[in-house]
């Protein structure tokens, strides 16, 4: 069984995969994570794992982050292919990836200008080249290639880590050297109002709409897709999901975070730690934490851990700034601190939040890198994740592995991962809050301070056990296998 998981990024990959896998690094998001640890984990089970990717040349440099792989190519030249066999990794060529920064642009058609020159060298190229049995194809970015592989009679599985999606006229795709002749009727198509004679390829529901099975990344969010929870989400890619639920083709199958996503062996924090030694290690970490974003070093101050993108749509940015400065006063002779380690449009709003009140000591804004953001993990006693919706959600399971506790709204992966604290019965990971309001949000972190104050013997233990479970409930390796069983069944 030969399998090729197209994704649009990825981090860092087994060396056995050849010796791109010292390269190859692009991160959007999650999924760049989520792609790397399953191909990981399949590679370590014994499947003929394959990766195709953009060739993001000057974004790919080796594992120590030095040398960028346009220069290693420059300087080998010819010997290029016999230094950095392909081997299991496979990119795609086109100039539109070559000096891309980022994987992502604010342009949405500049994304789908690369995401249809991505898809054009996997079914031209990178398909014929591997000649895999199974295509495990993940997010809008790859939505045309169920719909190549089902006319040459290949199994895929198409993952959606989340609902965004994007068109392009069909004349687009020839134009761009994809002839569409053999599955444009295995393509999902829209209205063009602009030319009614050239139709609108609707790339994420094309990719559900051909596939032979679909996941969503947590088993509550494919239930809110099917019954209509989330009234914004396009009813077009509702349809659909609905359409392969009732034919049992759609699953849930929750994602889980990097297993170097760990305190026991995180590199990046100042000291590692492990269940056990959780207090001694936070408060190192805390200390130094603090002083690099600018808040006051106090040891007993409450950290509220931001790590998630400043999205407003989805991320739930304006319920925290609507309640940030008076939760700051609710709590101030309790030392609270709040650290915001994320991009997006939501930043500025709250970096004049902070100056605004002179509360720059108490609110920090700072830009998202991964030793910072794992930094405050570790820091950090509680994690703030109010999203409107959410797919799955990596951060609230990191924190518990990191003995930071999640505050979340009740939807999608974060009621599969996270559940209300009750002491007496000594359950629960976080702090659940039902209503998408500040008030109820307000009502959470007031949950969280709660615990925060009780004493610390029974809170200790308390997280020591959150902690304990995490590492074993977030592995990897469980997702891996449940992958394996869907690509076992596909070829049944």
């Amino acid at each position: 069984m030969k399998v090729l998981i197209v994704t649009p990024e990825i981090t860092y990959l087994p060396q056995g995969m050849g010796n791109l896998a010292n390269y190859v690094y692009a991160k959007g998001g999650g999924l760049a994570d989520i792609s790397s640890s399953i191909a990981g984990e399949l590679f370590s089970l014994g499947t003929d794992i394959h990766v195709a990717i953009p060739h993001y040349r000057k974004m790919y440099r080796d594992s120590s982050h030095t040398r960028p792989l346009h220069r290693v190519i420059l300087r080998e030249k010819n010997k290029y292919f016999s230094k950095l066999s392909e081997n299991r990794i496979h990119l795609a060529n086109d100039e539109l990836f070559f000096e891309r920064e980022q994987v992502y642009s604010s342009y949405t058609l500049n994304d789908t200008s690369v995401a249809v020159a991505f898809q054009r060298e996997v079914i031209n190229t990178i398909i014929p080249r591997v000649k895999p049995d199974i295509i495990h194809c993940n997010d809008w970015m790859t939505g045309l290639i169920p719909a190549y592989a089902k006319s040459q009679g290949i199994k895929t599985l198409f993952t959606l880590h989340n609902i965004h999606t994007n068109y392009t006229p069909l004349s687009s795709l020839k134009e761009a050297g994809i002839n569409t002749d053999e599955f444009e009727q295995h393509l999902y198509l829209s209205e063009n109002e602009n030319n009614p004679n050239d139709p609108l390829v609707n790339l994420l529901v094309s990719g559900i709409f051909a596939s032979d099975k679909v996941n969503t990344v947590s088993t509550t969010f494919l239930e809110e897709l099917v019954t209509g929870m989330h009234s914004f989400i396009d009813w077009d890619v509702r349809k659909e999901v609905i359409s392969k639920h009732s034919h049992g083709h759609a699953l849930g199958v929750i994602n889980v975070p990097q297993s170097n996503q760990d305190p026991r062996k995180d590199r990046h924090i100042v000291m590692n730690y492990n269940s056990k030694g959780f207090l001694k290690g936070k408060k190192r970490n805390k200390a130094s934490f603090q002083k690099e974003v600018g808040l006051e070093i106090k040891p007993n101050a409450p950290i509220l851990f931001w790590p998630n993108r400043l999205d407003p749509v989805q991320k739930g940015c304006s319920l925290f700034s609507d309640i940030l400065y008076q939760t700051v006063r609710k709590y101030w002779k309790d030392n609270l601190q709040v650290a915001i380690v994320a991009n997006g449009p939501y930043f500025e709003n709250f970096q004049k939040i902070a100056k605004f009140h002179n509360l720059e000591h108490r609110i920090a804004v700072v830009n998202f890198s991964e030793r910072m953001s794992n930094l405050g993990y570790a820091a950090s006693d509680f994690l703030m994740m109010p999203s409107k919706f959410e797919p799955c959600g990596l951060p609230q399971m990191v924190g518990q592995k990191y003995g930071t506790l999640p505050i979340v709204h009740a939807t999608g992966g974060l009621v599969d991962t996270v559940k209300h604290i009750d002491l007496k019965k000594g359950t629960g990971s976080g702090f659940v809050f039902e209503h998408y309001t500040p008030s109820s949000l307000a009502w959470g972190i007031d949950e969280a301070i709660r615990f925060y104050k009780q004493k610390p013997e029974t809170k200790n233990e308390h997280i020591r056990k959150i902690m304990f479970n995490s590492y074993k409930t977030f592995h990897s390796s469980k997702v891996a296998h449940n992958y394996k069983s869907i690509y076992s069944d596909l070829m049944a």
